[in-house]
């Protein structure tokens, strides 16, 4: 066979590799945003009091974002392709039983369960890719597609949740589930790189695990007790305490201990920056898009199918922004100091569209303000997070590629996390009234406040992120070195 075509064989296999990472990204990020657009559903379906409906969303994000770490460091021990199988299938199983449930508890329990197999899933879909695309513009391609699927996700959640609830009932906001990740199984184990593990069988870190899991958990769930309980109550007080104190426990025993949870060589690495813009990122986009849909239903009056339809230009803008700058990162123009560029001007892009729409929106202001804003912010997203997510894993050895990754994917679930609850805060604080120029302004304030945030982030890429990585380079072995 000549070079050119063993070539090109690499390639039509790489691009089926790329469509299951893709489609396993895509279906993470619409099961956050789809429970949204079902919960009115599920609230009178099941007997959900106020109280304990945010719990639907709280128990996926939880498992998620807190198994994170621990997830990263069983695929380097395990395998990336093997993680990822296993995660998938029992997040088929898991949506079969959301689908199935009969009380709060039974699907409280079944959210729980789809976010631990979203977290085995994340960062081993992530490192896969790392293992396929190796370098080049090639690799940048593949990143580019990545990014698109995960930010265009959460709003296909409410556009195709929207009409898929209404139409057909809450239940198949899980349903829908169980073929693409049947599909992703098979496709998986015929396609996907069967790469051997690290082969070291190291003890696993159970209270570092637990530790940072539970106080994320406990600081997320006093976000939302403030609230409600307010911010100087005993039990949000209480609440904060065991988070801290956790935290303070995960710090110190990764300090001291001989096989920690996040190598000391992932969190020295200049690169790991990314992942703090990531969170950071995170927290902007799903503050602003959650801000958006309530702007479009207590103020436009929109109903869930018409909130899908209207929330179309953010993935629009995510699809022509990725498509740009893949563009570049293909032509060898992204990587180095100017990938760095891509990630601040994107946010900064991301930071002008949401201070248009904070400060010019008004009661009938869709079409002049909102619509123009999220194009904007889906082609800001889209420039920043492409660069960003090679950036990420660029010079990462095989060997801590799932650690980085899972670091990476941590932040931006907790950044959500986080960025949904903080400004909804803040969007309640400034809503004095329950009249509609009330719920404006709170939105208004919020709003501008995720533009605050964009632009700190923007700041804080040009001054952490490495100015000489090549975002298409070769792992470097050094890096595994020091890993193990």
């Amino acid at each position: 066979m000549s070079d050119q075509a063993a070539q090109q064989g690499i390639r039509g296999r790489a691009g089926v590799v790329l469509a299951i990472v893709c489609s396993a990204q895509l279906i993470l990020a619409v099961d956050i945003t789809i429970i949204l657009v079902a919960d009115v559903q599920i609230k009178h379906a099941l007997g959900f009091s106020e109280a304990s409906l945010s719990w639907i969303v709280t128990a996926y994000a939880l498992t998620f974002g807190g198994l994170l770490l621990l997830a990263g460091r069983l695929c380097d021990s395990f395998g990336h392709r093997r993680m990822f199988l296993v995660g998938m299938a029992l997040f088929g199983i898991a949506s079969a039983c959301a689908a199935l449930s009969a009380d709060p508890l039974e699907l409280v329990l079944a959210r729980a369960a789809q976010g631990v197999a979203a977290s085995m899933v994340s960062p081993a879909a992530l490192a896969l890719l790392g293992d396929e695309f190796t370098h080049g513009p090639r690799r940048s391609r593949a990143f580019g597609f990545w990014a698109a699927s995960g930010s265009a996700g959460g709003v296909i959640g409410y556009t195709v949740g929207g009409e898929l609830v209404g139409y057909l009932g809450w239940r198949w906001a899980f349903i829908i589930n169980l073929p693409i990740t049947a599909a992703g199984i098979l496709a998986g184990r015929r396609y996907l790189p069967a790469r051997a593990a690290s082969g070291t069988r190291r003890r696993l870190p159970v209270l570092g695990a637990a530790s940072v899991t539970i106080g994320l958990g406990l600081l997320i769930y006093a976000l939302g007790e403030g609230q409600s309980a307010g911010w100087v109550s005993a039990t949000t007080l209480a609440l904060i305490a065991g988070a801290g104190l956790c935290i303070a426990v995960f710090t110190i025993h990764e300090a001291r201990s001989p096989d920690p949870l996040i190598a000391l060589a992932v969190i020295r690495r200049r690169e790991s920056a990314a992942s703090v813009a990531a969170a950071l990122q995170a927290a902007t986009i799903s503050a602003a898009v959650y801000l958006g849909s309530l702007y479009l239903q207590q103020v436009l009056g929109d109903s869930p199918q018409r909130v899908g339809i209207d929330t179309l230009p953010v993935p629009l803008g995510v699809a022509a922004g990725a498509y740009a700058v893949t563009r570049l990162l293909r032509q060898g123009r992204g990587g180095g100091y100017q990938g760095t560029a891509l990630v601040v001007g994107g946010f900064g892009l991301v930071a002008a569209a949401l201070a248009w729409i904070g400060a010019e929106a008004r009661a009938e202001s869709y079409a002049t303000v909102l619509l123009p804003g999220w194009a904007v912010l889906g082609f800001g997203l889209a420039v920043s997070q492409v660069p960003l997510a090679a950036l990420a894993t660029s010079n990462a050895s095989e060997e801590v590629r799932g650690a980085v990754a899972g670091v990476y994917s941590m932040g931006q679930q907790v950044g959500t996390a986080i960025g949904l609850t903080a400004f909804s805060v803040l969007a309640a604080a400034y809503a004095h009234g329950p009249a509609l120029a009330d719920r404006l302004h709170g939105l208004q304030v919020a709003t501008l406040g995720t533009s605050a945030l964009a632009l700190a982030a923007a700041v804080l890429a040009g001054l952490t992120l490495p100015r000489d990585a090549v975002a298409g380079a070769r792992p470097a072995q050094a890096d595994g070195a020091a890993g193990n």
